[in-house]
């Protein structure tokens, strides 16, 4: 018999490679930790405020800076064709709210804006809405409001 065919007893085998603990490792790493790490990640940026504009005078300037009123609260990123956008254009229009639309595709200052906004969300899509300085989630966005008129604010 040669080597290959020789069964060896439980006791008589020969400790795994370095190499061979290597790869283990690796695979262990791969398959278990970096998923949880990629959710980690991805919850903690879903919940962590994201911030326009480091204060209102920030904000202020920038409005002043493409022409618009520096009283204005609420921004919002829009698109022609985004229906979600529409949406939210009637819905702010229908509570009678003071807003700023810039489309992203049509305005250099609501490209640059959004370029800003997505580079911290790591997220592309429209629209997105400003109040104050915060970006806000389109769901969140008219509650938000609405809350803000009832206090006063």
């Amino acid at each position: 018999m040669n080597d290959r065919t020789t069964l060896r007893p439980l006791g008589d085998r020969k400790p795994p490679s370095l190499l061979t603990r290597t790869s283990e490792a690796l695979h262990y790493v791969t398959m278990r930790a970096i998923p949880v790490i990629i959710i980690g990640a991805t919850l903690f940026l879903m919940f962590m405020p994201v911030y326009a504009f480091e204060s209102d005078s920030e904000r202020q300037e920038y409005l002043r800076n493409i022409g618009a009123r520096p009283d204005i609260r609420v921004i919002a990123l829009t698109t022609e064709w985004c229906s979600a956008c529409k949406h939210l254009e009637r819905e702010l229009i229908a509570e009678n709210v003071d807003f700023l639309q810039l489309d992203v595709e049509k305005t250099q200052a609501g490209r640059d804006l959004f370029r800003k906004i997505s580079a911290k969300t790591l997220s592309n899509s429209v629209p997105k809405i400003i109040i104050d300085n915060k970006v806000v989630g389109t769901t969140r966005a008219l509650a938000t409001i609405k809350d803000l008129k009832r206090s006063g604010k």
